[in-house]
């Protein structure tokens, strides 16, 4: 980088592309956990656990059919990140046990759409459990 102000996000998807910003640095900025992130997390094509200019940047590995699906990956000021939803399976789709703390901010149309790209049976019982709960909550 030229100068000190640089996209940390954009920095982060050109490091290993195809990439796109998701897991916790997307559910904590849409508000579905309320644990303070510092890591950027990314969907790769391989894992790392990098350090660049004191920022750490940890890439998870998905399948080349999931990385590569467009659906649920925005681009907002040149950086590729997953939309909340996406993020969500993602994230479910790497960590088999995880919590979140607010659910009432999905689409749950938008995840069971996107659900498909993963041909996960086991995310799909898993994003049922999660939507079983999330009905209960608005109870």
């Amino acid at each position: 980088a030229i100068d000190r102000g640089y996209n940390k996000l954009e920095v982060a998807t050109r490091i290993f592309t195809p990439a796109y910003v998701s897991f916790e640095t997307v559910l904590a900025q849409s508000g579905l956990i309320f644990q303070y992130q510092t890591t950027i997390t990314v969907a790769s094509y391989l894992s790392r656990k990098i350090k660049v200019d004191n920022q750490t940047y940890v890439y998870h590995k998905l399948k080349e059919s999931i990385l590569t699906n467009p659906l649920g990956v925005k681009h907002v000021d040149n950086v590729p990140t997953a939309t909340k939803e996406r993020a969500l399976l993602d994230t479910f789709y790497i960590h088999v046990d995880y919590y979140l703390d607010n659910l009432s901010q999905l689409d749950w149309t938008l995840v069971f759409k996107l659900l498909p790209i993963y041909k996960n049976k086991s995310l799909i019982k898993r994003i049922n459990s999660l939507y079983q709960v999330s009905q209960e909550q608005d109870k």
